[in-house]
């Protein structure tokens, strides 16, 4: 099943252009469902197709108000430590598409995302991935 995910995000990374086909959006509400969440090895594949559809179709999901949904998933996926690398990955998505309407929502969870760096409970928060600006 995650290899159809993969797919499907290909696919719409594949052009970058234009708004979010609507075959991919009656793909949302069903990707959003927590029984698709429950079996790890739909995460990475799921994130990735997650994040594409944020990156082209932010506007729908505004209008459809599906954020609560995929902040929950971002949660979810904070919640265990070999998935939080993942649930940064949507985090980063999420706050690069959707500032003004997170900032609501960050207010409340900063002090949990501060819990988990002051615990150094979390190996993937070690990493940083190089930019540009930040070769290194």
């Amino acid at each position: 099943m995650p290899y159809i995910f993969q797919l499907f995000a290909a696919l719409l990374e594949a052009n970058p252009s234009g708004t979010l086909p609507d075959y991919y959006q009656n793909l949302i509400a069903p990707i959003l469902m927590p029984v698709m969440w429950e079996s790890k090895g739909n995460i990475p594949a799921l994130v990735r197709l997650l994040s594409s559809i944020i990156h082209r179709g932010s506007q729908y999901i505004i209008q459809n108000e599906q954020i609560a949904p995929v902040l929950g998933i971002f949660q979810k996926l904070l919640s265990t430590k070999a998935n939080e690398g993942y649930g940064f990955d949507l985090l980063e998505s999420v706050v690069a598409n959707f500032p003004p309407y997170v900032k609501p929502w960050c207010d409340c969870r900063c002090i949990n995302l501060l819990t988990i760096f002051q615990s150094n409970t979390g190996t993937c928060l070690l990493y940083t991935s190089p930019s540009p600006t930040r070769p290194y």
